[in-house]
């Protein structure tokens, strides 16, 4: 029996997802509010006869292994091995996706156990964190440890050739030697709650000496690709819809230890792309509160433009001068007095006006020009053409231009067509060129239909069956009322608030009416319908197949492939008909699956 159907058999569907939604019995079924989806009428079921649920609100759907990958964030593999470990279920070798790197994540977790057994050995190491103001349960929840000052402490426990795959052990003329000597370690967490790595402090500052170093980069490990602080997957991140970004090891660990737990740290000072696209995911609301010194400015400069490709919402927090980083901050003032100051964090936009422009003389002609100089890289890394114009209305204000000759010396690259993103993968930065389509995020995509159902109210009955998300729910619905005329939109009571309406006139700035074009129209509905039939068709290969294709008959396997290759064919469609012809006929044929 494959691990699947023994984890299937072994749950019980309805008492493991009430253990996250308050579930009701209702007939053979049960309901309860979409944790996926803000909603007051619950629309989730769970059906136990069929050990499924769905949540008609948000369209997701599938077996209880499907529910936790949706909860926590992760894929359905690895949801499978999370859990199979929690209901004490074998892996086969075949099945565990981590088989080829688990002797790697075995050794560090036993690694990592050894330097914890060094530090409550070493009164040194340990009266260092207690002067830091770390207790033995920080210690323990935060698993620190202590590598000790035998150049063979781990050479002599492990095995050597895997230390050394994993750089820590460092082979030189001929010697081979422990990586880290006489350090306080920081156990390093990847997103599916693996230690992938160690940091690790010298107990007293040499200046012959780096204070921090890191695990070297292993098969297992890059730099790049991981963040400090990410102990539960990124879920307070979720929670807060925030994170806070600080450069140091320490700096994470006073944050977390006065409960300010969504705070992680680019290993190094510099934050890569990899890192702001895996924030992405659980955030797009960011304060950057690296130190205020020179390396932490010019650190600050490059994240604002890193993390603008990304369409982040950001400040930047200033220390005023009062601690040279959160940690000091926070042991000489308090919690209360940091996340005072934390509130106060000036815009990315701002923070980078203020520091071009101090010491400059603002009404002198050169003085404009250097500033306009400085803010092209901000300017050239925004992504969203409405964030776009209102910093540039807001440059022109401070400078005292008009919008029409700053647009002159900046311009909005559109990033939608051909853009080149960085290859960080490869050492020497080279460019790989890459094209998008229009609307490769959901963002977009909404946005562009908002607009086209604001100038063309005749295409309403092609989009209600579409779902826009949580953000833009209210502002589709009132678009989507038949009834609605131009004029009423510009009404504020059209809204529910001020600040849909705000946000919907921001939008309108995004494109010219001029430019929807019947290929706009055509390229934006194509979109919607692909998205709605994969997400459909994944259902009913999870819902009504439970994810296998035994389950189906010849003909229904034959169907359900049909419509995977219309799928994969939509975007060649030569007109809009045929795609609505593809389209309503997929209806009938879900609707046969009782979707």
């Amino acid at each position: 029996m494959k691990i699947r159907d023994k984890l299937l058999e072994k749950i019980d569907i309805v008492d493991f997802i009430s253990k996250y939604v308050d579930l009701s019995k209702s007939g053979s079924n049960y309901k309860g509010l979409s944790p996926f989806k803000e909603e007051n009428t619950p629309s989730f079921v769970v059906s136990p006869s069929k050990n499924i649920f769905k949540d008609f609100s948000s369209n997701k759907g599938g077996d209880a292994i499907k529910f936790y990958s949706l909860i926590k964030n992760i894929s359905y593999k690895d949801a499978m091995l999370e859990l199979a470990k929690e209901y004490d279920i074998k892996i086969s070798n075949y099945e565990n996706k981590y088989n080829k790197n688990s002797k790697y994540y075995d050794l560090l977790d036993r690694v990592n156990l050894h330097f914890n057994k060094n530090l409550e050995k070493n009164e040194k190491a340990l009266d260092y964190l207690k002067s830091r103001s770390y207790n033995e349960d920080d210690i323990r929840k935060f698993g620190l440890g202590y590598a000790s000052k035998s150049f063979i402490d781990l050479l002599n426990n492990f095995d050597n050739e895997i230390l050394l795959e994993l750089g820590l052990i460092t082979k030189k003329e001929n010697k081979v030697y422990d990586s880290f000597i006489d350090r306080i370690t920081f156990p390093i967490y990847n997103l599916n709650r693996k230690i992938v790595g160690f940091g690790a402090r010298i107990l007293e500052d040499n200046a012959n000496m780096p204070k921090y170093l890191n695990s070297q980069e292993s098969i297992i490990f890059k730099k790049s690709n991981e963040l400090f602080g990410i102990y539960d997957s990124g879920e307070k991140i979720k929670e807060f819809d925030a994170v806070i970004l600080v450069e140091g090891f320490f700096d994470v660990l006073r944050l977390h230890k006065n409960a300010i737990v969504n705070t992680v740290a680019s290993l190094g000072t510099s934050l890569s792309n990899n890192q702001a696209y895996m924030l992405s995911k659980l955030t797009k609301n960011i304060v950057i509160a690296y130190d205020d010194d020179t390396a932490g400015f010019n650190a600050k400069i490059r994240s604002i433009n890193i993390l603008n490709r990304y369409g982040f919402n950001i400040k930047v927090m200033s220390l005023n001068k009062m601690a040279k980083d959160p940690d000091e901050f926070i042991t000489k003032y308090g919690k209360e007095k940091f996340i005072e100051l934390l509130n106060e964090s000036c815009d990315g936009f701002d923070f980078l006006y203020d520091y071009y422009s101090k010491n400059l003389d603002v009404k002198k002609t050169a003085s404009k020009m250097e500033i306009i100089n400085k803010m092209q890289d901000y300017f050239s890394t925004i992504s969203n053409k409405i964030y776009f114009d209102i910093y540039l209305k807001r440059l022109s204000e401070k400078l005292d231009l008009s919008i029409s000759s700053l647009s002159y010396n900046i311009k909005f690259i559109d990033k939608k067509e051909n853009i080149y993103l960085e290859n960080i993968e490869n050492d020497n930065k080279r460019k790989v060129k890459k094209t998008r389509t229009i609307y490769d995020n959901i963002e977009e995509l909404e946005e562009y239909t908002m607009l086209l159902l604001y100038y063309d109210k005749s295409l309403i009955r092609d989009y209600k069956n579409f779902n826009f998300s949580n953000e833009n729910e209210e502002i589709f619905k009132k678009l989507l009322e038949e009834n609605t005329n131009i004029r009423e939109i510009l009404n504020y009571d059209f809204f529910n608030n001020a600040e849909d309406k705000n946000k919907f006139f921001y939008i309108l700035s995004k494109i010219d009416k001029n430019e929807i074009t019947d290929d706009f129209k055509f390229r934006v509905y194509v979109e919607w319908v692909s998205r709605y039939m994969k997400s459909s068709l994944d259902d009913i290969l999870n819902l009504v197949y439970s994810s296998n294709f035994d389950n189906m008959s010849k003909e229904e396997y034959n169907k359900y492939l049909e419509y995977n290759k219309k799928l994969k064919n939509l975007k060649l469609a030569k007109n809009i008909h045929d795609v609505k012809k593809i389209f309503y006929e997929y209806l009938e044929y879900e609707g046969e699956k009782k979707l």
